[in-house]
């Protein structure tokens, strides 16, 4: 039984982890939406594949060897993804 409680009390933190990344997400798509806007005035295309990889690189120094280069890129690559749809306005 007390694994069981534990496993609930983890369980819970792990629910308030991801409300706490969906909200950061949704802040990045809307900031995202802004730079998209700004990018169709400047006459600036929405892919950066530098900039991508200079996140890329940050992120894994910042990792502090706690995720793997593959698991960033792999989390990363997808968020990357989403905020062009979205600059693309899709």
């Amino acid at each position: 039984m007390e694994k069981d409680v534990k496993i609930e009390k983890l369980r819970n933190q792990i629910d308030e982890i991801d409300d706490w990344i969906l909200t950061l997400i949704i802040k990045r798509m809307a900031i995202a939406s802004e730079i998209g806007a700004l990018k169709g005035t400047l006459g600036l295309v929405v892919n950066d594949p530098v900039r991508e990889e200079k996140i890329l690189q940050r992120l894994q120094v910042k990792s502090g060897g706690h995720l793997t280069e593959k698991q960033i890129r792999q989390i990363f690559t997808a968020i990357f993804q989403l905020s062009k749809d979205i600059q693309n306005g899709q």
